[in-house]
């Protein structure tokens, strides 16, 4: 008896130590999977970032951390909505866990609610006075109060604890763009690119401050180092072709558009942005002859032949289109191409009023590819077009379980929940999409007209205004605030 005690004390003793040594564990496998998540965010792996941080969450789901570094993947991915949601979570697990509050800080600036803004700079200071980040926002709030000298205080006395804080050179540097400065403001974004060679956002901020100027070739020669840091993006090419395009530099737009071709001549989003530029700004024949080009070049390539019918519909050749599409179903019938030809086909149906004929291509589209997206958008349309409400909601639903930041089913979404009388969800729609887009001004007019449907004018008159005032050229925001 005396030996089986002392058996089972030892069992006791030992289930103590290694439960003691399976919570320490826990923290070192959370914090080994937080360093390979940071890791692979270095290297622009954000899924598999997400995957790391979501392991370490498992282990601790108390902590505050994994939920922020989850913020900042949310953030990377253009989903602040996610962002937002991870940053308060981890704010709630831990208040003074202050690379999160100050994340929501921001949030909140931008958002306009300066009291919630101010209470977490504020509790940050409070407890780190020398915290760089916290007079950073500090700084930005008194700029959004057009405090310029104060934020000029704050932003250096940031910059003075940490020279590299980017918040705080973009601070200052507004301070002194707020107040036509521009030697200073440029002064400021030199140095802090100095600092950060690798910072996209700095590189931005000098080409706004060139283009507020106007001074066409320095925005241009800033744009050089976005490129270096984002060499296949094409979203920064177009803006610089659509800088000289409204400048009535048109030469300038296409050799730059040729350059940045031959320059990345495996990157088909630069082809195709040349020839959204010769379409617009030459002529279709000029583009058409480019495209046919290409074709002769990359023949087995099937989505130059989109491209083409593509060209054709939009400058209203139908027939053209048409004959090209159906060249494509033939020759690639039930593959991915054909099935996406006839959805093509059926758009431009839906178009000419022929719905039986777009309901059978889209039929057979959805016989072979349940989940083709296209295909479920086009019939989420007709179902709108026609009234059938829940049938859009229900494929539209569809698309977006596959992908959540889908743009187009999310507008459709957004009107068809308008349509039943659902302007709540409307709105919350819309304003998912507005986060994803932030500079669609289409899409904020719309929320702004069914905010006011709903009752609130003066949000629906904050929200136009904001449209005026960010894109003062789109002749539908003026007409909608003149409403």
């Amino acid at each position: 008896m005396k030996i089986g005690k002392r058996l089972l004390t030892l069992v006791a003793c030992l289930s103590v130590v290694f439960l003691s040594a399976g919570c320490d564990n826990d923290q070192q496998k959370e914090a080994r999977h937080i360093k390979r998540g940071n890791a692979l965010m270095e290297e622009g792996e954000l899924d598999k970032a997400r995957v790391e941080y979501k392991n370490a969450l498992k282990l601790q789901p108390t902590h505050a951390e994994p939920y922020y570094r989850l913020g900042l993947v949310d953030e990377q991915k253009g989903d602040l909505r996610s962002a937002f949601s991870n940053y308060m979570a981890a704010e709630q697990q831990n208040a003074r866990y202050y690379p999160a509050a100050l994340k929501v800080a921001q949030y909140y600036l931008a958002a306009g609610q300066h009291e919630e803004a101010q209470k977490r700079i504020s509790a940050a200071l409070a407890d780190d006075p020398k915290n760089a980040e916290a007079h950073a926002i500090a700084a930005a709030l008194l700029l959004r109060q057009k405090k310029f000298d104060e934020a000029e205080i704050e932003a250096r006395q940031a910059l003075d604890l940490d020279p590299t804080n980017v918040s705080a050179c973009s601070a200052l540097m507004g301070a002194y763009s707020a107040q036509n400065q521009f030697d200073k403001a440029i002064s400021t974004i030199n140095e802090g690119i100095g600092r950060n060679p690798d910072n996209l956002a700095l590189a931005l901020l000098r080409v706004m401050l060139y283009e507020k100027a106007q001074d066409i070739p320095k925005v241009a020669e800033s744009y050089t180092a976005v490129f270096k840091l984002k060499p296949d993006t094409a979203e920064f090419r177009a803006d610089l072709a659509s800088i000289y395009v409204n400048a009535k530099m048109l030469d300038e737009a296409e050799a730059f558009l040729r350059d940045s071709v031959k320059e990345r001549p495996k990157n088909w989003d630069f082809k195709r942005l040349l020839v959204v530029f010769l379409n617009k700004n030459r002529s279709s024949d000029v583009a058409e002859a480019e495209i046919k080009k290409l074709i002769e070049d990359y023949p087995s390539n099937d989505d130059l032949y989109f491209w083409l019918a593509d060209l054709y519909a939009s400058n209203d050749s139908m027939e053209k289109a048409v004959e090209l599409l159906n060249k494509i179903v033939e020759r690639r019938e039930n593959n991915p191409p054909g099935l996406n030809a006839r959805t093509f086909l059926a758009r431009i149906d839906i178009k000419r009023g022929n719905q039986d004929s777009a309901k059978r291509l889209i039929t057979t589209v959805l016989s072979k590819e349940p989940d083709n997206r296209s295909a479920l958008l086009v019939k989420a349309n007709l179902a709108f077009i026609n009234g059938y409400y829940e049938d859009a909601v229900s494929d539209l639903r569809s698309i977006l379980r596959n992908a959540p930041n889908d743009r187009e089913a999310m507008l459709l979404l957004g009107e068809t929940y308008f349509a039943q009388n659902h302007a709540d969800l409307a709105i919350d729609t819309i304003k998912k999409l507005i986060d994803l887009d932030p500079g669609n001004s289409a899409a904020r007019v719309r929320l702004a007209q069914i905010v006011s449907y709903s009752g609130d004018k003066k949000q629906a008159m904050d929200i136009i205004s904001l449209v005026t005032k960010t894109a003062p050229k789109y002749a539908i925001g003026w007409e909608a605030a003149a409403r």
